[in-house]
């Protein structure tokens, strides 16, 4: 307000054309000031707004009442995290590979009449696993696999490695991981000559493993559950193809 009534005394002084064009710098400038004040205003209760809100989506509490968040300590969720996996149960096993297969591996083996964990297996297992632990996050990336092993007998758990293992070692010495499904039952994928010298492949569960034989660039060829009759009647017509695609690669006649 001074700074305004300072201007307009200095306008009446000024006379003419000359105090037109000051009087409309000076309310220009003036103009301009306030402008810059309102915004510089603005941006600062946005910002004070912003960070309480901030504040307040992480939970945080402060001394004047506001929310302050931190991560909680594992006695405070000592019981309750375990509740909490059991009702996400369907996530944590999707994120967790390794538990899934195992999963699977169990569920193919109660076909031969074992029986799968029941719900205070579950719970049981997975109030181990939650200890020491504050999150679901957490619970996820650990190695799930041994708590559940533990609700299963001894004899289950032999069952489990010597019926449904989770591996196969060719005769190339390599291992390669056996999937179990619903539909298609224990299959691995596998390079034809890493077969070479095995007539026949092994049961899983009493059930015949289904072989998917890739080629040296990996893509399928042939799929067989009786690997002694495709060495006897589908591997000629496979071993003239790829001596054309692979000459590179040896093909004997009779592998």
């Amino acid at each position: 307000a001074e700074l305004r009534d300072r201007l307009r005394r200095e306008d009446r002084a000024l006379p003419g054309a000359r105090g037109f064009r000051a009087r409309r710098g000076r309310r220009q400038r003036l103009d301009r000031r306030h402008r810059l004040g309102r915004r510089r205003r603005t941006r600062r209760a946005e910002t004070r707004l912003g960070q309480d809100r901030r504040r307040r989506g992480r939970g945080e509490h402060r001394l004047d009442g506001r929310e302050h968040r931190r991560p909680a300590r594992p006695e405070e969720v000592e019981g309750k995290l375990a509740e909490l996996a059991f009702a996400k149960w369907s996530r944590i096993i999707e994120e967790n590979s390794s538990l899934k297969r195992w999963f699977s591996r169990l569920s193919f083996l109660h076909r031969s009449g074992w029986p799968l964990l029941g719900e205070g297996q579950i719970r049981s297992a997975l109030e181990h696993a939650c200890f020491g632990e504050n999150s679901i996050a957490a619970l996820s990336e650990k190695n799930l696999v041994a708590f559940f092993e533990l609700q299963l007998e001894d004899s289950h758990r032999s069952a489990l490695e010597r019926d449904c293992p989770e591996s196969w070692v060719v005769p190339s010495g390599t291992r390669l991981r056996i999937s179990y499904s619903e539909e298609q039952g224990p299959q691995v994928e596998v390079r034809l000559q890493e077969l070479f010298g095995l007539a026949e492949a092994p049961k899983i569960a009493g059930q015949n493993l289904t072989l998917v034989l890739l080629a040296p660039n990996f893509r399928p060829v042939q799929v067989t559950r009786d690997l002694a009759s495709f060495w006897k009647t589908a591997y000629a017509e496979v071993r003239k193809e790829m001596r054309s695609r692979y000459p590179k690669h040896s093909w004997p006649e009779n592998p």
